[in-house]
Order: structure tokens, then C-alpha cells, then sequence
């Protein structure tokens, strides 16, 4: 009797732990993405962008200012130091989901064979300036594969409304 007793002590204690980890956990990443927040608000103030469709993708926000036409991306580069990237969307020629692969060498042995792995999916942006592009990752290989579907999805999403804010003035003088 009282060792089922102490196990169920035991087990109690356990879960209880278990339960603190979960909790403090949540409680770090909800203070990640209000920081994360907090300083995407200040950039968007500071450049005077009125975002009206934002994302929290990983460690990152990407933000579309469509009255303006620009995109605003505030990322996490360490603990407490952000980056941000504005582009202005008369500058893009166009905008593509790309889904980029890395080959993974599996040693130096007669038998081993190379394996290609999906490395990221990003959402590409191509300049008409020959400017070189930039990448915005929605899903990287460090990421669940459970996510996979969801984050390629959104990417096609953000894909399919920025389309109409490139290069209006081609789109009207072609009516």
C-alpha cells in the first residue's frame, strides 16, 4: 500500500514539474513576441507605415502597408537585437514562393549516397533594379515538419496579395 502511495507521490510531483516547465516556457516566448511586437510597431511609427496586414512568422513579423506600398519586416537577430527590412514595392518585379533544397552528404564512405532535404520555403522578392533578392523564410529545415503545410500555405497567401501592388501603372495603362 505505500508504495503505490509514493508512486502516486511520485507521479504527482512529476506532472506538476512538467507542468511548471510548460508554463515558463510560454511565458518566454509570449515575452518574445511582444517584444518582437513592440519594436515592429516602433519601426512602422518610425517610417510612418500604416500596416493593415501583418504576420508572426517564427522570430520574425512581415508586414504589408498597402496604401503605400511597402513591406516591413522586423526580425529577431539575437536575444535583444533586432534587423528590419522596408521594400518599397514599385521596386519588385515579382514575387515568388520558392521552395529551396540543400543536399545533405552522408560521408566519404563508397556506399554513401547524397540526399536532397528541404532546407526553407521563402517567399522571394526580385527587383527591377538587378538589386540582389530577398528571401523572407516562412518555414526552415529548424522548424516541425508538422508545419510544413500551414507556413507553405501562408506563403502563398502573402504571395497572392502583394501581386496586385506590383507596378499598378503597367496594370492601367494596359486597359
Amino acid at each position: 500500500m505505500s508504495t503505490i502511495i509514493v508512486a502516486i507521490i511520485l507521479i504527482v510531483v512529476i506532472a506538476v514539474f512538467c507542468m511548471l516547465l510548460v508554463a515558463n516556457e510560454r511565458k518566454k516566448t509570449r515575452r518574445r513576441v511582444n517584444l518582437l511586437l513592440i519594436r515592429f510597431s516602433q519601426v512602422a511609427i518610425k517610417h510612418n507605415l500604416f500596416v493593415s496586414k501583418q504576420e508572426i512568422i517564427n522570430d520574425s513579423i512581415i508586414g504589408l502597408d498597402g496604401k503605400n506600398r511597402k513591406l516591413l519586416v522586423v526580425y529577431q537577430k539575437e536575444a535583444d537585437s533586432y534587423g528590419e527590412v522596408i521594400i518599397n514595392l514599385e521596386e519588385v518585379k515579382q514575387i515568388t514562393v520558392e521552395s529551396i533544397t540543400a543536399i545533405m552528404d552522408a560521408g566519404h564512405s563508397k556506399n554513401a549516397r547524397t540526399d536532397q532535404f528541404l532546407e526553407k520555403i521563402v517567399l522571394r522578392f526580385l527587383f527591377n533594379s538587378g538589386k540582389a533578392a530577398y528571401d523572407f523564410p516562412f518555414f526552415t529545415y529548424k522548424d516541425s515538419i508538422y508545419q510544413l503545410q500551414e507556413l507553405q500555405q501562408k506563403a502563398k497567401q502573402w504571395e497572392a496579395s502583394f501581386k496586385p501592388l506590383l507596378n499598378p501603372a503597367k496594370l492601367i495603362s494596359n486597359h
